[in-house]
């Protein structure tokens, strides 16, 4: 497929691609039960309070985190004439993002379990041994790193390809670095901010190619 010469059902499969994942990361995101506070013990608490909830947010957010992988390499796969060193350092982070954090949402079932099955104390305790083990970061570093900068570096691919205005990127940046900094629920602004991110991407995407062009030229000239 030649990105610059798109079909009706091209375009169409294309902006698809672009929204699908953000919108249903953030149903995700607005379905979670969030906890009150950053503890394993609020965690639990919520969880056990909302059960069905905690199980819809889940499944919603493993697959949006998936479908958020197919929007970052689609925005690549338009981003041919953004630098080659800046997409491939965004394809590998990218990757580890969409292959790796979908599993790890999945511990919310076990979480679940453990809020459910055993008295507060013991489940908040086991579920600290499990956080305990250092390996595990081998796995959620590159996944949390893949899916927060991996966005951030598609926007910046997106701009040097003219898809994306140049202040998208930064702007992704500080909203991702507030919502982790500030209560848990705040995530979930974030992913407004996402949805708004790619729509933004996706229209230029969809662009004429010699609009594409222009913007491209004065990206690269920046």
């Amino acid at each position: 497929m030649n990105p610059t010469r798109l079909t009706s059902t091209q375009r169409r499969l294309t902006g698809a691609a672009l929204i699908a994942g953000p919108v249903v990361t953030l149903a995700g995101m607005v379905t979670t039960p969030w906890e009150s506070e950053k503890t394993t013990a609020a965690y639990q608490a919520a969880l056990a309070a909302h059960p069905t909830q905690g199980q819809i947010a889940c499944l919603l957010l493993v697959f949006g985190y998936a479908l958020l992988g197919l929007a970052n390499f689609t925005v690549l796969r338009h981003a041919a004439t953004a630098p080659r060193v800046l997409r491939a350092i965004t394809y590998v982070l990218c990757f580890f993002g969409a292959t790796i954090l979908p599993g790890m949402v999945l511990i919310d079932f076990y979480d679940l379990a453990l809020a459910t099955e055993l008295p507060a104390a013991q489940g908040v305790a086991v579920a600290d041994a499990a956080g305990s083990y250092g390996l595990q970061a081998i796995a959620a570093i590159p996944a949390i790193l893949g899916f927060a900068l991996g966005m951030v570096l598609v926007c910046a691919t997106a701009w040097k390809a003219g898809l994306a205005p140049a202040w998208l990127a930064p702007v992704l940046l500080a909203g991702i670095v507030v919502s982790f900094a500030g209560p848990p629920a705040m995530i979930a602004g974030a992913s407004v901010l996402i949805v708004a991110a790619y729509a933004m991407i996706a229209r230029g995407v969809l662009r004429p190619p010699a609009q594409r062009t222009r913007a491209a030229a004065v990206a690269v000239g920046a």
